[in-house]
């Protein structure tokens, strides 16, 4: 029965415990990340960083130019002509071979 009521006891005295205010868990993680030698572990990042402010440019009066066109090469469908040859029909037409 001791045994039990003692177990009870361990057992409910984290219960009881109150949960301590916002200073004393930020000192504490603030101490904690000192002491591993300015490491955070885990996602906890107690460290106040100021966050530099960047002036954004101010779009140009003028308008951007417009794109000039892409010129596209020319493709060639004939095979002989792409590889400066031409044309020669063996077998009596029914079939052909590039020839310088």
């Amino acid at each position: 029965m001791k045994r039990a009521l003692l177990a009870l006891a361990l057992l409910a005295a984290p219960v009881l415990a109150q949960e301590p205010d916002e200073a004393t868990k930020k000192a504490a993680l603030l101490r904690a990340y000192r002491e591993n030698g300015s490491v955070a572990w885990g996602s906890v990042d107690a460290t106040v960083r100021e966050i530099p402010i960047t002036r954004v440019p101010k779009p140009s009066e003028t308008p951007a130019p417009p794109a000039k066109p892409v010129k596209v090469a020319a493709v060639e469908k004939d095979v002989c002509a792409r590889h400066h040859m031409r044309r020669k029909s063996i077998r009596h037409g029914r079939s052909w071979r590039c020839v310088r």
